[in-house]
């Protein structure tokens, strides 16, 4: 693992960040009073620029360096062709890593938005006050350490080792978006591109649904559900749910067609987000969500679209004995 710039260059010297701008002990009018004395500090630059020359060298040394550099060719070749986008979403579901955002990584491991860093303690700025001056405005300095530069840096190792993905397995989403397809059968989940869409999917094993009205009970054959993924605002957004394969259900608007939108009634899919903080635990809840609106939540009792003792199910509908712990439904 490189060494960060935390340990290499801000260790260094006395040292304050504010709102991602680097200040560091030198000439200027600019300071801080620590300990009855007065630090003057000058502006360094963005830490964005930091962040960034750190995120290229981490990411060259992940990957054994032989076979990066025999990938990287095939990487460049594919990379340039492909929708960013696209690849994002791939890294996301291949690897289980959330989409890099455009907001810093520093960010998300600072205890505040201004800090002091003095011998490698980490002290809080607090506007308005009298014993520091920077960039025009007065603060005030904060009597203990909130944290420690070194457990800023190993929470900010951890962040950046989760925020790209090593070459083998780049080279791995590149493949699957070119063709169009991928599905993990240890995962249960794929994606697919349908209408120029990036389409999260996974499958339904066959399962029995119970209908009271008739005391019958149905075979429902294997389904394949999802929906579409975009990126929004550097989180992930999805579409509604759909049975992609050529279909018969209650939930659904038609019979034996394909790509229909499944009815989720007023559900709240932006509960989901509300819930689960990573995209990784979204796409999961999304996809069970759908398994339980087909395996599930039918009812008798319920509005759904056909009930099961329509004609046109018939031809699902099991004679003789059944096995009840097949039953999904509750009936």
């Amino acid at each position: 693992m490189p060494e960060t710039f935390f340990s290499s260059f801000i260790a260094k010297k006395p040292s304050a960040i504010i709102n991602s701008m680097l200040l560091m002990e030198g000439p200027g009018n600019d300071f801080i009073e620590h300990q009855g004395k007065r630090i003057n500090i000058e502006s360094i630059c963005s830490m964005a620029l930091f962040e960034k020359a750190y995120l290229e060298r981490q990411e060259q040394s992940v990957a054994d360096k032989a076979k990066a550099d025999k990938l990287n060719p095939a990487i460049s070749s594919l990379e340039s062709k492909l929708p960013k986008e696209r690849v994002r979403l791939a890294e996301l579901v291949i690897s289980g890593k959330a989409p890099k955002s455009n907001n810093l990584l520093l960010d998300s491991v600072l205890p505040s938005k201004s800090l002091f860093i003095y011998s490698s303690h980490v002290y809080p700025l607090f506007e308005c006050g009298n014993n520091a001056h920077i960039n025009g405005r007065n603060y005030s300095l904060g009597l203990s350490p909130v944290s420690s530069l070194k457990e800023i840096e190993k929470k900010y190792i951890k962040a950046a080792s989760n925020s790209f993905c090593n070459a083998e397995i780049k080279l791995n989403c590149l493949e699957a978006i070119a063709s169009g397809y991928y599905y993990d059968d240890k995962s249960n989940i794929g994606f697919k591109i349908i209408n120029d869409k990036f389409v999260i999917f996974t499958k339904i094993k066959p399962f029995v649904l119970y209908e009271s009205l008739n005391n019958s009970h149905y075979q429902f054959p294997e389904a394949v559900i999802g929906a579409p993924l975009f990126l929004g605002n550097n989180c992930l957004d999805f579409g509604k749910l759909y049975v992609i394969n050529a279909y018969s259900h209650p939930a659904l608007p038609s019979f034996d067609a394909e790509l229909q939108m499944i009815c989720t009634g007023k559900y709240d899919y932006n509960a989901i987000k509300r819930i689960h903080k990573q995209p990784k635990e979204q796409i999961e809840a999304l996809m069970e969500k759908a398994r339980s609106v087909l395996c599930n939540e039918y009812r008798s009792r319920g509005t759904p679209y056909y009930y099961l003792t329509n004609s046109r199910f018939e031809k699902q509908r099991i004679t003789g004995n059944i096995d009840k712990k097949k039953v999904t439904n509750l009936g």
